[in-house]
């Protein structure tokens, strides 16, 4: 599952497993794009209506949601406009090899150039594809796709991870791709469409290793100061300096507020101050103005709902654990979890869970 933010018209759109795609204007349902009345299709074919996989999206800079859909499908991308009317794109290596994405990880626009879109496969033909749509969006005509399995770091050496996660784009245009063999860097300075090179941290342990050669990375975020939050699937979260060459803190279950060291998901909340952490576990908030908590409602008959230094644990709930996605809207921030949506009010930092009393297919 995934939430979408669209930041023109500053609505949300969420991407379900089976229930296609749900729009959000504020916290009401609006509208729900499913195989029956859109051009979304059907991991099985044979059953249409139950396997609608729509695993990953984002929104362009036009204000077009795109979704990527899974498996053996006519449409892989499809783009949905501000007008509800949609459109749909094939990826091509060349003209008669199409890529087929039975298992997406994450979709995003260039920030550095807006023909440009970085699509994940994750698992089942897992790489990383660079889509070039030279302007024309829907026009498959002068596309170019690439599409690379391993990279070559700055020391020589082959990249080839079994899984790729996520991916995030940092202020400064890079794209950090997170991976079952940690992070991998692609310059905004590199040429990814010609050539597979690629930057990896080097940060020594103290028994001489590099701190996330083996660790799989499920999330990336950076706050005010430059600072990249890194979410690990084993080790908590890790904050390195701007150049990344340190690592400023590590936070887990032992020294913090965090029910769980498996991180997620990350959404940094600039206006407030606020990184949000979804863990297995639950939902953490880090504030970096510790006054900040005398803002959030506390239950203090429940013992799973605490501060610890500048954490907060949201109160233990089925609908706040194994948190996978957040985004941070300009009232709201939505997260998904445990097949459920869930919100919290920037301000007051109440909280909605969404059933199918909100028109959702499932709770």
């Amino acid at each position: 599952m995934k939430v979408i933010k669209d930041g023109k018209l500053a609505k949300q759109v969420t991407c379900s497993y089976c229930g296609c795609v749900y729009e959000f204007e504020g916290k009401e349902l609006v509208h729900h794009y499913t195989v029956s009345n859109r051009i979304l299709g059907s991991a099985v074919a044979s059953t249409p209506d139950r396997y609608p996989r729509i695993d990953a999206g984002m929104c362009d800079t036009d204000g077009v949601i795109w979704v990527s859909v899974a498996g053996d499908v006519d449409t892989t991308l499809v783009g949905i406009y501000p007008d509800r009317s949609q459109r749909g794109l094939n990826l091509y290596m060349n003209s008669d090899s199409r890529i087929l994405l039975h298992t997406p990880g994450g979709l995003l626009q260039d920030k550095t150039n807006t023909n440009r879109k970085w699509v994940i496969s994750c698992r089942s033909e897992a790489a990383v594809i660079l889509l070039d749509d030279a302007g024309t969006k829907f026009d498959g005509s002068d596309d170019i796709s690439v599409y690379r399995k391993e990279f070559l770091d700055q020391e020589g050496k082959i990249i080839a991870p079994e899984y790729y996660y996520t991916i995030s784009q940092s202020p400064n245009g890079d794209v950090w791709i997170g991976s079952s063999s940690g992070p991998i860097i692609i310059p905004q300075s590199g040429d990814f469409m010609n050539n597979n090179t690629c930057h990896r941290l080097r940060i020594e342990t103290s028994d001489g290793s590099n701190l996330f050669d083996t660790e799989r990375i499920n999330a990336f975020a950076w706050d005010s100061k430059g600072q990249i939050w890194i979410g690990t699937q084993s080790g908590g979260v890790y904050v390195l300096d701007s150049n990344c060459r340190e690592v400023l803190s590590c936070y887990t279950s032992s020294n913090s507020a965090m029910p769980s060291n498996s991180v997620l998901s990350l959404a940094y909340d600039e206006e407030m101050g606020v990184m949000y952490i979804g863990t297995s576990g639950g939902l953490v908030s880090y504030m970096e103005d510790p006054n900040a908590f005398s803002s959030v409602i506390v239950d203090d008959e429940n013992e799973e709902e605490y501060t610890y230094g500048n954490m907060f644990r949201w109160r233990a709930h089925n609908a706040f654990t194994y948190v996978d996605d957040i985004v941070c809207m300009d009232k709201t921030v939505y997260g998904l979890s445990a097949g459920s949506l869930f919100s919290v009010d920037r301000e007051s930092y109440l909280v909605k869970s969404y059933t199918k009393l909100d028109g959702l297919s499932a709770s």
